[in-house]
């Protein structure tokens, strides 16, 4: 499952384009984009104050090449689409930090994950290093 590879030094900032996708359109070309990935970073920003189940209200996507913030709440309708990049085996999701907002994706926006990584569960199996 796991391979022993040798890290790759995340690009500057200032080299990775930051798209904020908030229409139908932009969607479908980060979709596009997303599907050639061999990995993709995810992050979901979850609010639950006031709220039974909560809402996930936005993601942010990233490839080795680019970087998109996603308003969940405008693109309600297309995010299902993003199964088919979630369930991909070929492509690697690493979960960023948080633990609740993952299994709360698949309740709240009906996301599927095979082959997903989280940060927060690997930083705590490395050795601390000083």
């Amino acid at each position: 499952m796991f391979v022993n590879q040798t890290p790759v030094p995340p690009s500057p900032i200032s080299s990775s384009p930051l798209t904020w996708v908030t229409t139908p359109q932009h969607f479908q070309s980060m979709l596009a984009k997303l599907r050639q990935a061999s990995e993709i970073a995810v992050d979901l920003e979850h609010h639950s104050y006031r709220s039974y189940a909560g809402f996930v209200c936005l993601m942010q996507l990233s490839t080795r090449q680019e970087d998109w913030i996603v308003d969940t709440l405008a693109l309600r309708e297309e995010l299902t689409e993003l199964n088919e990049v979630f369930t991909d085996p070929e492509i690697v999701k690493v979960c960023v930090a948080q633990s609740a907002p993952v299994p709360l994706s698949t309740i709240i926006l009906g996301f599927s994950w095979r082959r997903k990584r989280h940060s927060l569960a690997a930083a705590r199996l490395q050795p601390l290093r000083r």
